[in-house]
């Protein structure tokens, strides 16, 4: 009874081992091999933020009573490019403008809209510099009245 009561301990405790190290060999591959997590590229990553001011300005919409107001702050993907900005100011500001009076009360309404404005905004902005600098629009307030 003894050399059966051993052979089952020692296979049990095989076993285990086995499906031990099986797990382990397992999570090192899978590991290994995983994707690494998304990063944003360098074009992508804000290294510096370069303050465009606030705007305010009438919406697209019809009769003309609706507004909004932003205030924002730019995300920028080369540190050497917050001293040649100021160069681009106003034409940077006329792009914003005319990005922010081409926009109804419904597509600058919610989250999305939102994202959306930030998007063109930032596209908008680097087709009127020499470089495409702006990696990311940050409004640090937003009011749409």
């Amino acid at each position: 009874m003894k050399s059966k009561r051993g052979t089952m301990l020692i296979i049990i405790v095989a076993t285990i081992v086995l499906f031990a190290g099986a797990a382990g060999v397992a999570y090192m591959v899978t590991r290994r091999g995983a994707p690494a997590p998304a990063s944003s590229t360098v074009q992508d990553k804000a290294v510096a933020t370069y303050n465009l001011g606030e705007f305010l300005t009438n919406l697209a919409d019809p009769g003309g009573t609706r507004y909004i107001r932003v205030v924002i702050e730019l995300g920028l993907n080369d540190a050497k490019a917050l001293k040649k900005l100021d160069a681009y100011n106003p034409p940077m500001r006329d792009a914003v403008l005319g990005v922010l009076r081409s926009k109804t009360y419904a597509q600058v309404q919610g989250a999305d809209g939102m994202a959306a404005l930030g998007a063109e905004i930032k596209q908008r902005l680097n087709s009127v510099l020499p470089n495409p600098w702006i990696s990311q629009v940050y409004f640090t307030d937003f009011t749409v009245q």
